[in-house]
């Protein structure tokens, strides 16, 4: 069963209905930034959300190369560096992104692309207030899609795109981030790599990833290692996703942008992606897009039928989820009012959708609606419109809370862009 909002439309799935978890409540969202038009000329960004296992929660505007602290669960945030008004001590990994993991008791790791080095690693021990010099994890010339993880053991997996070869590639380290392993492969395969995420067990990390099969012809799989990154086992196809964004050729579904996951602590892996629903033309990039989940419940061996989480006849973009407690998921995405095509401009809001038996074989989801109008307009990189880019943000605190960061239209000239957070008030996620 999927409730959407309080008084909106319920979805059953078939079979009896149980009792539903509570649809996700909000704190009033909080303004950490405004990207004006007079500093960007075309404002874009992708927030990027990490949580510390002792709730301090990073926020990274990679594009504005911008980093903010919350120590009060989103409440208020310090800006820790900002370039635009040369506030703080900016590290130099990365001039173009930035992905940061906090792996706990000041250590925060951040992995950047185009700055000092092609890909760039630096380390932080005070909560990101200062960073060491950029370390090269690789020099290639187009890199492209890096993403980092730790656990609280030391183990940090960082991995990106080699553009050039289009294939994933991966180091580790056991002594967080002083040292780095010689660049690998996680496959031999045309490979596109979504974020990592921390498994249940120890040394367990899973990277959702994008394989070609052939001329437009995706597999969703899923990378899993337990030796922090030392070898790397596939998962088979999960689920045909066709071509890539912005393919028209492919004859089934197009995955929209990334994939991303999230591993409970019972070890159930939960995958979400974005393809064009099955009521719709689904051949074509144009056809209404949909938020769906793929559950394996023996840590990534196996894979279920995948359920669609978006409701209606809606757009629905850029899903990520968070894990708790077994079965305990939270996934944050983008939903349309018009369900017609990307491409047509509509109401967007920023959604998120819970879970308390997401390991059931019937689970039910309600949703809640963090920002009823984030964006009027269209989300579609393809189309033209990049302010969103590629994700938005989303992180758990220790208490069971999930915080979402996403971009809003400025309330005055909607050119310009807000980034806001906001905090679940009611969840159970641990």
């Amino acid at each position: 069963m999927v409730r959407a909002g309080i008084a909106l439309i319920t979805f059953f799935f078939a079979g009896a209905c149980i009792a539903a978890p509570p649809v996700p409540a909000f704190t009033t969202p909080t303004r950490v930034s405004i990207i004006k038009v007079s500093d960007k000329g075309y404002p874009q960004e992708e927030p990027f959300l990490a949580g510390s296992p002792q709730g301090a929660l990073y926020l990274s505007l990679p594009h504005t190369r911008a980093l903010y602290r919350s120590d009060d669960r989103a409440a208020s945030w310090l800006t820790l560096f900002d370039t635009r008004f040369g506030a703080g001590q900016p590290n130099d990994g990365g001039t173009a992104d930035g992905a940061i993991a906090d792996a706990g008791l000041g250590v925060v790791h951040w992995l950047g692309l185009l700055g000092a080095h092609p890909v760039s690693y630096q380390r932080s021990v005070d909560s990101g207030l200062h960073w060491s010099a950029p370390m090269a994890l690789d020099t290639i010339a187009s890199p492209d899609r890096q993403w980092i993880a730790g656990d609280a053991a030391g183990n940090v997996i960082a991995v990106w795109e080699d553009k050039a070869t289009q294939q994933a590639v991966s180091r580790h380290s056991s002594d967080n981030g002083r040292t780095w392993s010689d660049a690998q492969l996680i496959t031999s395969a045309w490979a596109y790599a979504g974020a990592p995420a921390r498994g249940a067990l120890a040394g367990e990390f899973f990277v959702p990833m994008s394989i070609n099969n052939g001329p437009d012809s995706f597999c969703l799989e899923v990378a899993r290692t337990r030796d922090s990154g030392r070898t790397w086992k596939l998962s088979k196809c999960i689920r045909y996703i066709g071509g890539l964004m912005g393919s028209n050729t492919a004859p089934g579904p197009l995955v929209v942008n990334f994939t991303f996951l999230a591993a409970d602590e019972a070890d159930n892996v939960y995958v979400v992606y974005a393809i064009p629903s099955l009521t719709g033309d689904v051949g074509s990039p144009l056809a209404p897009v949909a938020v769906y989940l793929s559950r394996s419940l023996d840590g990534g061996d196996t894979w279920q039928p995948p359920i669609r989480i978006s409701g209606g006849f809606h757009n629905a973009v850029y899903g990520w989820p968070v894990a708790g407690a077994r079965g305990r998921v939270a996934i944050a995405y983008y939903e349309d009012k018009g369900g017609v095509s990307r491409e047509v401009p509509s109401v967007w809001s920023t959604r998120l959708a819970y879970s308390e038996d997401a390991d059931a074989a019937q689970p039910h989801f309600t949703v809640g609606v963090a920002d009823a109008q984030a964006h009027v307009g269209t989300i579609c990189n393809e189309c033209g419109d990049f302010s969103r880019l590629d994700h938005l943000g989303i992180a758990a605190l220790p208490d069971g809370q999930v915080v979402v960061a996403w971009v809003r239209d400025g309330p005055v000239n909607p050119r310009n862009l807000d980034i806001v957070t906001a905090r679940t008030t009611n969840l159970h996620l641990r």
